[in-house]
């Protein structure tokens, strides 16, 4: 038995991309076929974003993914359509308020991470983090390029160091902006277990600049991470996979199998 867990809203925009088809085609018609054909011991959960996700970390960190959204109106349209026909198939979808699909994919990943495998659908770097022996997550390594001339100085940037690197070098799709000047080679440059260390005990209040020392970080950086240590907490922060509330499960809607229904839903959009 295999868990799927798929970044909902990332999943479907990639699907409805004509550049793109896949396995099952594209747009909504192609998501309910690949839920109809889920193997029977496997389990799809879909998570989305959940009312006022945005402004729970806005309130952490101000000017967090404070930017236009790119979804249009016939996009927007299209994710309700798939959301409705997903109702008449085996899926799980999850949407929790004050909570975005990454935080309840990570919650997921860490309740049935150990029990079996888990397979992440995405196309978030971000979610690379998650990955254990039991959990994979369907997109590439987050890779710095330290020399564009010798691939062989590339450094692959570990699962358990990615929160470090959104922290510190930011995450402009987010509009988290990191300690400015700390760019991916700077970081690329430090000892990454010693900055770890250096970066929870800084988010737990505690700023050591001799530990930033040790660890590869020249004195004018360290002066300055020692000077915006609130602001590098605050990125630290947002960018942490928050826990669940309580009562999270019931943002879960269960499925329940009904080919002849999910079609007429679909025939709303002839595809």
């Amino acid at each position: 038995m295999t868990i799927h867990i798929y970044d909902g809203m990332a999943v479907l925009r990639r699907r409805f991309d004509e550049a793109l088809p896949g396995q099952f085609g594209r747009g909504p018609r192609s998501v309910f076929t690949e839920m109809l054909a889920l193997p029977k011991a496997d389990v799809a959960v879909w998570c989305f974003e959940g009312r006022g996700a945005k402004f729970v970390r806005q309130r952490i960190l101000p000017g967090y993914k404070d930017r236009p959204s790119t979804m249009t109106d016939g996009l927007h349209a299209l994710v309700d359509l798939t959301r409705k026909a997903l109702e008449h198939t085996r899926a799980i979808q999850v949407a929790v308020p004050q909570r975005e699909a990454d935080d309840v994919i990570a919650h997921l990943c860490e309740t049935y991470g150990e029990t079996g495998p888990v397979m992440v659908h995405t196309i978030d770097r971000d979610l690379k983090a998650l990955e254990t022996a039991k959990v994979k997550v369907d997109v590439s390594a987050l890779k710095i390029v330290v020399d564009k001339l010798d691939s062989k100085q590339d450094r692959i940037v570990e699962p358990c160091f990615i929160h470090l690197y959104k922290a510190l070098v930011g995450d402009p799709s987010d509009r988290v902006p990191g300690l400015p000047n700390f760019g991916p080679l700077t970081f690329a440059k430090c000892d990454w277990p010693l900055l770890n260390m250096a970066m929870k005990a800084l988010a737990a209040g505690q700023v050591h600049r001799e530990m930033f020392l040790r660890a590869g970080v020249k004195e004018p950086t360290a002066d300055r991470i020692v000077e915006q240590a609130d602001h590098l907490r605050a990125c630290w922060d947002v960018t942490a996979f928050l826990p669940m509330p309580g009562d999270w499960e019931e943002g879960i809607t269960v499925g329940k199998p009904n080919q002849a229904a999910g079609d007429a839903v679909l025939r709303q959009f002839m595809h």
